[in-house]
């Protein structure tokens, strides 16, 4: 499972959220937010500069030009100081070069301009094009832009919608494919803003385009002077002054997913700083969240007023229920916050957020049907998957059978295989257990393999016959050519069930049912017993032959899905 951490940026009155994302993750905390604690030295506040890395020092390339962050790494272009082949430049988060990768062919004079991103590549462009860039630096393929090149280049990851310009051309729109254009003048546009100083005392001139980390609401951009740099600027709302009013130390939860209707505890450890001759308020609103509305809003929101209090550590937990419409395989987050109770009569409330942390918790379906395949030589596996994915249901092949919760599927294939290229599970050994208490608890388990039953148990294979309601009475023989289904009152579908038998074959365990176990298949050249279904506190099928060495696979599945 993949983990992701975010750490939104603070403003006055933004509550803590989080955006869905698709991949299941553990709970973490992120990055501490940049305001100290009195006593310590104040670190970066708003258009603060960060850190500026010299490029030349360790390129050699004072042609740097555009520059992305994607993946944890800063990817920087280069013109190779005026020579060809031209490069892309991939540095760690601490300035370490630790990539170099040739700009595709073609790419001659300056090669690549300003670099933007999307879900799956970074883009740059030194044509009519914009050419895409894996994570390991590979060429990839191409989209029309309406410049040559196209500079300036950036992305609405919201929209799909990609903005380029080129010196004194209009400011182009558009979308590929197809490739649709808009342009809007850019001298008639007002400034707005604020201005920052970039990195003073660098001989420079800011160039190329700016790319934004959402994670710690940083600017990278490109300075070219002397040497070339890359910096970072920091764009937070920062602190009201040099100290942290009430501070989130901590949010937790005890699970690394969660379904649909699920009751989520957040933990929030919280602490108040005395701010002395500030004044404010000692009562504090201590918060928690769940998730956000699509335009950003917090939603699931649940307050506690705590105080009046002195400077001290505090905790308070939250309940949330993962609403049952929640899309399954999607993520959603939780989050604490505090702040001042700053309202007075009339007066609106004021919010400060000063630092938090959050967690992702996926919200995940587990697959209906796991497949556990131990076989070296496997042909029941697939086909097995390939009937559950006709029938609608869900399921996953198992490297490590002790990664997953049983209790939490519909069934359980367990493929064994034949001598000489079966599996072996140990006596006592914890999947083994795992398996009898699933089993034991309600569970649906199919068990295939030839030694699996009489030879394994006497050589320190563990003993599955009792849970399974299989006595094993002999070794058997390679006398398997036929399958014959028997009339039985528990898995009636395979009674008259007839097909040749074409799976590996030696050794193919003599069964016996242990009532109210049935008989379900027989070998009809000697009567062998060498199939057995039950029925106790939860249902069984065993078989000493391969499935998938029958013609009659996709009944038997359809048949153990039912049963």
């Amino acid at each position: 499972m993949r983990r992701s951490i975010f750490l939104t940026g603070l403003m006055a009155v933004m509550l803590v959220s989080l955006a869905y994302a698709a991949s299941a993750v553990k709970v973490a905390p992120v990055t501490e937010d940049r305001c100290a604690e009195p006593g310590q030295v104040t670190p970066a506040d708003f258009c603060d500069p960060l850190w500026a890395w010299d490029m030349e020092a360790q390129t050699g390339d004072n042609h740097i030009l555009g520059n992305e962050w994607k993946w944890g790494y800063h990817w920087v272009t280069g013109g190779n100081s005026g020579l060809d082949p031209n490069y892309i430049y991939q540095y760690d988060d601490v300035g370490n070069l630790v990539g170099t990768y040739q700009q595709m062919a073609g790419s001659n004079g300056w090669g690549l301009r300003d670099l933007a991103e999307d879900e799956d590549y970074i883009y740059g462009s030194f044509s009519m094009n914009l050419d895409a860039y894996d994570e390991f630096g590979n060429y990839v393929t191409s989209i029309p832009g309406p410049e040559n090149p196209n500079r300036a280049l950036a992305r609405d990851p919201d929209t799909g919608v990609w903005w380029t310009g080129d010196f004194y051309d209009p400011i182009y729109s558009f979308t590929s494919p197809p490739l649709v254009v808009l342009t809007t003048t850019p001298v008639a546009l007002v400034y707005t803003g604020v201005s920052c100083t970039v990195n003073s005392g660098i001989p420079s001139s800011v160039a190329g385009g700016c790319c934004f980390d959402e994670a710690t609401g940083d600017i990278y951009g490109i300075i070219q002077g002397t040497p070339d740099h890359l910096f970072a600027v920091d764009i937070t709302e920062g602190c009201a002054g040099d100290t942290a009013y009430c501070k989130v130390t901590d949010v937790s939860t005890d699970a690394e997913y969660y379904l649909p209707g699920d009751v989520i505890e957040l933990t929030v450890n919280w602490k108040y700083v005395d701010t002395g001759p500030w004044g404010m308020s000692n009562t504090f609103l201590v918060g928690g969240g769940l998730g956000r509305e699509p335009a950003g809003h917090p939603r699931f929101i649940q307050n506690t007023m705590v105080g009046p209090v002195g400077p001290g550590s505090y905790t308070e937990l939250f309940y949330f229920t993962v609403p049952m419409a929640t899309p399954l395989g999607t993520e959603v987050g939780g989050g604490g916050h505090c702040w001042p109770d700053w309202s007075g009569p009339g007066q609106p409330e004021q919010s400060i957020y000063i630092e938090h942390n959050l967690c992702i918790i996926d919200v995940y379906m587990p697959p209906e049907f796991l497949i556990w395949e131990l076989d070296m030589t496997p042909i029941s596996g697939q086909p097995i998957a390939d009937v559950l994915t006709a029938m609608g249901h869900t399921h996953e092949f198992v490297v490590n059978l002790g990664d997953w919760n049983l209790p939490d599927h519909m069934g359980l294939f367990v493929l064994m295989g034949i001598y000489p290229n079966s599996g072996f599970i140990a006596a006592g050994a914890p999947e083994a257990l795992q398996i009898e208490a699933y089993i034991a608890a309600g569970g649906k388990v199919y068990a295939e393999g030839g030694d699996f039953w009489y030879y394994d148990p006497m050589v320190g294979g563990h003993d599955f016959g009792p849970a399974f309601g299989i006595m094993a009475v002999g070794d058997g023989g390679s006398d398997l050519f036929t399958v014959n289904g028997v009339a039985n009152t528990l898995m009636p579908g395979l009674g008259g069930l007839v097909s040749p038998y074409f799976g590996e074959n030696s050794w193919i365990d003599e069964l016996s049912p242990i009532p109210p176990a049935e008989l379900v298949f027989q070998n009809p050249d000697n009567m062998d017993q060498i199939g057995i279904a039950n029925f106790g506190t939860g249902k069984t099928l065993g078989t000493s032959f391969e499935l998938g060495g029958t013609d009659f696979l996709a009944d038997v599945v359809m048949e153990f899905v039912a049963f």
